[in-house]
């Protein structure tokens, strides 16, 4: 009996109805089971588009190993040689709409969960006010949850009585869409004065691979990726380059640069994310969400 109390006053206490009411109304947000609801989203006229690089030093893949078993005691396990480095490319478009919600608010579900959780909180605190702690040990702790138990369930019950009503909101929100996963005919990297291209696959040819190696170990790294007209230079850290050459098994350029790194190994991925016009990169000129939205005040005046 006293564990299945304790248990039922630990799932209570963590989430008392009432104080998750008045927690979120208190954060802005309306703690209330919507009933009937009706959701329009109407994307908003204009977009922007983005195309978004990533450098993996040893290719997108796992690096492959291999387990010896000439001491079957010990297995030792060998690294193959890395894979070559590549880049992974997404395009993405990023619009807005207005999502136009109506919707009933404190009905038949809102009745439910209240009368529920004022039962359940009026028990449980009952049940620890009313019964004895062990023996040496203090019943303080005891009264203090059945004492906030029972007010947050006298709280509960008021909200019981909360009419129901009818509202209309309307909230804003962002649209991210990846359109393509492919690097673009025409993406270059430049590194020490040298330009490699790269396919669609983000492969680079062996010298842009031996370039981009021999400008991760300089001192002032700078990669600047091109596409077109459109640029970013991008200057890695010397965790990011500690970690391309630990990557590539470069063990003499890496110790020299992983003795300015801080010891975090560059977790973050060199990455950079070039803003092109509307269309660039999809083939059309057409924008999406005006399409859309077109096609929406299109039907509605029929």
């Amino acid at each position: 009996m006293r564990a299945a109390l304790g248990i039922m006053a630990g799932l209570v206490l963590a989430s008392g109805c009432a104080t998750e009411s008045v927690t979120a109304y208190a954060a802005g947000k309306t703690p209330a089971f919507n009933e009937n609801e009706w959701v329009e989203v109407v994307p908003l006229p204009g977009f922007t588009e983005e195309l978004h690089v990533v450098f993996h030093a040893a290719g997108q893949r796992p690096m492959s190993r291999r387990t010896t078993t000439a001491r079957p005691s010990k297995p030792r396990v060998v690294f193959t040689e890395p894979l070559p480095p590549e880049l992974s490319c997404k395009v993405t478009q990023t619009g807005q709409s207005v999502d136009h919600i109506a919707a009933s608010r404190y009905g038949k579900k809102w009745k439910w969960a209240t009368a529920s959780f004022f039962v359940l909180e009026a028990a449980v605190a009952a049940l620890s006010l009313l019964s004895d702690a062990p023996d040496g040990k203090s019943n303080v702790p005891r009264r203090i949850v059945g004492g906030y138990l029972a007010l947050d369930a006298l709280v509960t019950g008021g909200l019981f009585f909360v009419p129901k009503r009818d509202v209309l909101e309307t909230k804003p929100r962002t649209v991210v869409t990846t359109v393509r996963r492919d690097c673009p005919a025409g993406l270059v990297v430049e590194a020490g004065g040298k330009r490699v291209e790269v396919d669609a696959r983000g492969k680079l040819d062996p010298v842009g691979v031996q370039v981009l190696d021999r400008a991760m170990a300089e001192p002032t790294a700078r990669i600047e990726v091109r596409f077109g007209s459109y640029s970013a230079v991008i200057a890695p850290t010397p965790d990011q380059r500690c970690a391309w050459l630990r990557g590539r098994r470069n063990i003499a350029d890496a110790q020299a640069v992983c003795a300015d790194a801080i010891g975090r190994y560059g977790r973050q991925p060199i990455t950079t994310t070039l803003q092109v016009a509307p269309g660039t990169l999809t083939g059309q000129r057409t924008p999406t969400l005006e399409h859309r939205l077109n096609m929406a005040l299109a039907q509605s005046a029929r």
